[in-house]
């Protein structure tokens, strides 16, 4: 635990030395889709339903309309701008005493600290590797600045969220095993609680540009929602309202049940974890710490990345058509609803599939052969990739 919690202060803090590097190998990812559109001057190109469920812009354009190779006689050269999308993933942990319960080889709280810690080091932005995922974490009983008295007391709150994984894993660290002195311990489990809070983050960033389907809250516990002595009503009613109100803000909720020794859980668990959003599944039930635990979060993190792979152009091309390079290779346009190329919505909206939005989430922003689109044709000394 200690050469985890140091890795994880030294990555998140961008002062990794040598021995604190980790090359992170991502699973190629499952077709990522556009724009509903029809085609321009060639075949149409069609776009499959994704994440964004709205119809395309000014309709897609086919592979004879900005393929690499169409209509790049004395084309442009000009690399554009773009803006690659971040989801953001709030992480609600419950650490109520039964989280204390042996898991593995250490408790189901540490076993969940481990798995969210590799998550963020994956997908936040660590190791030369551009963030795939803005995460904000919050853990549930707790106390935060709007809770005190006897709900602060009782432990009735969640934490304030907080973006900083080290002040979250320490927090949480010293409530493992049985606590200490400053942390809140607590049979309660104001699950309702802890998904408000999550609620209350994202309204905080009501002013940020945000796409559709591009918001998540995984939470993660071992049992039922629970008020204890907190206050009247009932806590799976109120959790499922919480639910309801992240999906006001368009957000996801995923659920991580973790199957401990002490797990009670009956349907109420299993319904907050029932969505008709995407992805899919929602209800991720784990038994034991070293496999399931951390293929639940690995299959939520390469579905929630994906979103890493739709790119906003400053404003359309002027030549009307595209030249995508990556590895200093042109890669070739697709189908738009699957394949391991890029697709584009005849606007400003670029979309990578596949084997190529894999290599682009695993690349350093700042690398020289990094992904470069370009209005009109790309440098001519380059080959072009086809698409495996």
């Amino acid at each position: 635990m200690d050469l985890r919690r140091l890795a994880s202060a030294c990555a998140l803090a961008g002062l990794c030395a040598a021995g604190c590097r980790q090359t992170v190998v991502l699973d190629d990812l499952g077709p990522d889709a556009g724009l509903s559109g029809s085609g321009g001057k060639g075949k149409g190109g069609s776009f499959g339903n994704g994440g964004s469920t709205g119809t395309g812009g000014k309709g897609g354009s086919g592979p004879t309309d900005a393929s690499v190779d169409g209509h790049c006689s004395g084309g442009q050269t000009q690399p554009l701008s773009y803006q690659w999308d971040t989801p953001q993933m709030v992480v609600v942990l419950d650490r109520s005493t039964t989280m204390n319960a042996p898991f593995g080889s250490s408790t189901e709280l540490e076993a969940s600290l481990n798995a969210i810690y590799s998550l963020v080091s994956s997908y936040g932005g660590d190791h030369g590797t551009r963030q795939a995922i803005k995460f904000a974490f919050l853990d549930f009983p707790d106390t935060s600045m709007s809770c005190s008295g006897t709900n602060a007391s009782n432990g009735c709150c969640s934490s304030d969220p907080t973006t900083v994984f080290t002040d979250f894993d320490n927090a949480n660290l010293s409530c493992s095993g049985g606590g200490s002195s400053g942390c809140l311990q607590s049979m309660n489990r104001p699950t309702a609680a802890a998904l408000n809070g999550a609620v209350g983050y994202f309204n905080s960033l009501s002013g940020s540009a945000q796409h559709n389907n591009e918001r998540y809250v995984v939470l993660v516990s071992d049992n039922d929602p629970q008020k204890g002595p907190c206050q009247g009503g009932d806590p799976c009613n109120d959790a499922e309202n919480a639910k309801n109100n992240l999906a006001g803000v368009s957000a996801t909720l995923e659920v991580v049940a973790i199957d401990g020794s002490n797990t009670t859980s009956t349907n109420c668990l299993t319904n907050l974890g029932a969505t008709n959003q995407v992805p899919s599944p929602y209800y991720y039930p784990v038994s034991d710490a070293n496999n399931s635990l951390p293929s639940a979060f690995q299959q939520i993190g390469q579905a929630v990345a994906q979103n890493a792979c739709r790119l906003t152009l400053p404003s359309p091309p002027t030549t009307g058509h595209l030249t995508v390079q990556f590895g200093c290779l042109n890669q070739q346009q697709d189908s738009g609803t699957m394949g391991n190329g890029w697709n584009w919505d005849g606007d400003t909206r670029v979309f990578l599939h596949g084997t190529l939005c894999g290599e682009f989430l695993q690349s350093s922003p700042n690398s020289t052969c990094g992904l470069q689109v370009y209005d009109g044709c790309g440098p001519d000394h380059f080959a072009t990739q086809p698409a495996p």
